[in-house]
């Protein structure tokens, strides 16, 4: 994983993230909305995972939160990438 932000990244950052985004998808390039296509749908396996994973951490520990870190953290640095890439009038 390309980590261009070392931090936790919260679910709710990555979702603000990802709804900065979301309004602005009427307007990418046809690149671009490829991108944001692979990107929603991996945001909707985490979405979906998230009671499992909460589940499963109650018993497994901390493999399972490390794990669910990587997936926040490899989304927000796709989204942070897909924004540094949009024109600067969409970035706005």
């Amino acid at each position: 994983m390309n980590n261009t932000n070392c931090k936790k990244v919260s679910l709710n950052e990555l979702e603000t993230l990802r709804d900065e985004l979301r309004l602005q998808a009427h307007l990418f390039k046809e690149d671009t909305k490829t991108k944001w296509l692979a990107l929603e749908s991996d945001w909707k396996k985490l979405k979906e995972s998230a009671p499992t994973v909460k589940a499963a951490v109650r018993g497994a520990g901390i493999d399972v939160i490390a794990a669910g870190d990587q997936l926040k953290e490899s989304l927000y640095n796709r989204y942070l990438n897909l924004r540094s890439s949009l024109p600067e009038r969409l970035e706005q």
